[in-house]
């Protein structure tokens, strides 16, 4: 075999490995931005949840000074 195929195929398994590391690298960026994504989601949902909370109790202490 050439050295010139040697070459060729040592650059092309280097590509391919470095390929296959950026690629798992991506996936893990991808699952934590995901997971921060939902987080944030999760957050803002709880946080819209208690202020509705808090609207109603306040809707409600006001009707019960309202009837006494």
């Amino acid at each position: 075999m050439s050295i010139q195929k040697k070459s060729l195929i040592s650059t092309l398994k280097t590509a391919k490995k470095a390929n296959v590391a950026s690629g798992v690298v991506a996936n893990a960026a991808d699952a934590k931005g995901i997971k921060g994504v939902k987080m944030v989601k999760a957050f803002k949902l709880a946080r819209a949840r208690a202020a509705r909370m808090n609207r109603l109790r306040l809707a409600n202490n006001h009707n019960q000074a309202l009837l006494s």
